[in-house]
């Protein structure tokens, strides 16, 4: 059986989502982009293990969704790195 390892890496990643203000701004714009993930960069190896760790709503989920391209980039967000 053939082995192929892996080395993940992702670099300089950042999502936003589309929200609502509660009411109109003074500019006009009624919605706004919310960052979810600023920056992040980071890499995983073969044959070792890798904690993602951080307080609730940190993003944890998000960055796992969008490494394993669950989340992908539409009208109501943005996804960059």
């Amino acid at each position: 059986m053939a082995r192929n390892p892996v080395k993940l890496t992702f670099d300089d990643l950042k999502y936003s989502v589309k929200l609502k203000h509660e009411e109109q701004q003074p500019d006009g714009t009624k919605e706004y982009m919310h960052p979810i993930i600023k920056g992040v960069s980071g890499y995983a190896l073969p044959g070792q293990t890798l904690f993602i760790m951080g307080a609730s709503g940190a993003g944890k989920t998000s960055l796992l969704n969008i490494l394993s391209k669950r989340i992908s980039p539409t009208a109501s967000n943005e996804l960059s790195g």
